[in-house]
């Protein structure tokens, strides 16, 4: 999974807690699409979690058009790695 591998990774909480929530999205979304058998109510949760991805993928466009907030971070990576 690839949850562990982006925790932590940035430094702002709200954004970090964002970018796990829509990996969990994904994920849940992903494994209610390749199901090779649907009954109604595994078709009714997987359109219930496409319209939430859509929202949450909305949201993170939006945080992320903010380049104040990555800014600051791309800079302060980039010093301690020519360090």
């Amino acid at each position: 999974c690839i949850i562990p591998v982006f925790d932590g990774l940035l430094p702002d909480e709200e954004m970090n807690s964002h970018i796990l929530h829509l990996l969990f999205l994904m994920a849940h979304w992903h494994g209610l699409a390749k199901l090779r058998l649907h009954s109604t109510p595994t078709l009714d949760l997987l359109n219930e979690t496409t319209t939430t991805l859509g929202d949450t993928l909305r949201k993170f466009k939006i945080m992320f058009a903010q380049p104040s907030k990555l800014e600051n971070y791309a800079g302060k990576q980039l010093l301690e790695s020519a360090e």
